[in-house]
């Protein structure tokens, strides 16, 4: 990894759709202005709009919403504020003491500086707590596999590929966003130049069903260093899950079927991937 700033976000954060995904934008912006002694200084107005949103005092509005997740942390004991938030008017500064329960030592994704800054200025019209929380959700899947001495991969590498391969609904699913929101944020991310993608296409095998096509997710990497290489190494990984040695490309006719294919004992519920050939 290179230099400079970077935030590490709890994988139960990203992986759940129990926590709002203003949680991840809210512990961004602390961590972010920290200085000595841990201590972050900012406003609720300066909280709200640094994570992208407008103020609003509504009930429902962006004020009651950062204020709660505020709230969850202060619950957590993972900050620490001079005053009472609920007191306080928006525009006034406050000192937040990070505490140690806000550092991350274990199961966490790290988002830099530069991913934050290019997520924070997409044009996109998408909610940016879905646009962190999709992204983090990717990105969590990516692992940051350690070097040896010599800075050199150990031999086990290209089977750890730093890739996401995983289907649209899983995700919808775990993060609690729309089909439509996924993909929204997929385009922006390659867009945006985050991102690299590899359409992996499809393959035809037999099922109690009949005979069957299967498109397969496509492949998302990180857009840095090496980036065709992890390609490689998750297309070598899901050759061997479908048992196949090459696709062909994406189904684009067909009956859809709802499907579940069983590989080596796993199970793999794509349901609208899967595709009933006509006789």
């Amino acid at each position: 990894m290179t230099g400079g700033y970077f935030a590490k976000i709890p994988n139960q954060f990203i992986k759940s759709k129990e926590f709002d995904d203003k949680l991840i934008l809210t512990i961004i912006c602390l961590d972010r202005r920290r200085f000595y002694e841990n201590v972050s200084c900012l406003s609720l107005l300066k909280l709200i709009e640094s994570s992208g949103y407008r103020f609003s005092r509504s009930p429902c509005g962006s004020l009651a919403q950062f204020k709660n997740q505020l709230q969850f942390l202060i619950d957590n004991e993972m900050i620490e504020p001079e005053r009472d938030i609920n007191t306080l008017k928006p525009d006034a500064c406050i000192d937040i003491k990070v505490l140690d329960n806000f550092e991350v030592h274990k199961d966490y994704t790290i988002i830099t500086a530069k991913e934050i800054d290019d997520l924070l200025q997409s044009p996109a019209k998408i909610d940016k707590s879905k646009l962190f929380a999709v992204y983090l959700y990717i990105k969590s899947f990516m692992r940051n596999r350690n070097l040896d001495d010599n800075g050199n991969e150990f031999k086990d590498a290209k089977d750890n590929p730093s890739a996401f391969w995983g289907t649209i609904s899983n995700t919808v699913t775990d993060v609690g966003v729309a089909k439509e929101t996924v993909n929204k944020c997929l385009k922006e991310y390659l867009k945006l130049g985050l991102l690299k993608r590899h359409v992996v296409g499809s393959y035809v095998t037999k099922h109690s069903e009949g005979i069957v096509r299967i498109n397969v997710p496509n492949i998302y990497v990180l857009n840095q260093e090496g980036w065709g290489q992890e390609i490689e190494r998750a297309l070598d990984k899901i050759k061997t899950f479908h048992n196949t040695t090459s696709f062909d490309p994406p189904a684009l006719r067909g009956k859809k079927t709802k499907v579940s294919v069983t590989v080596s004992g796993e199970e793999d519920n794509m349901d609208d991937l899967y595709y009933k050939l006509n006789k």
